[in-house]
């Protein structure tokens, strides 16, 4: 249903070579398992922060809501 390798997919469940699902994966796995779009918390992640790449206002704006421009 996904199109993918028992392979890859056995390499991405066990974490082997560090291997991670792509963004594309999980996004193929909850539609294939009809899941809300952010269902997974990487696919949450992965939208904001294409997000904050497409508004530098935005991104700027948080990141002096969250007090990191603060010197050290």
């Amino acid at each position: 249903m996904i199109d993918l390798n028992a392979s890859h997919l056995s390499r991405v469940l066990r974490g082997a070579d560090r291997t991670r699902p792509s963004v594309d994966l999980i996004r193929r796995i909850a539609e294939a398992l009809d899941l809300p779009a952010g269902y997974f918390p990487e696919l949450r992640e992965a939208a904001v922060i294409e997000r904050l790449k497409a508004d530098a206002a935005l991104r700027d704006k948080l990141y002096t809501q969250l007090g990191t421009n603060r010197d050290r």
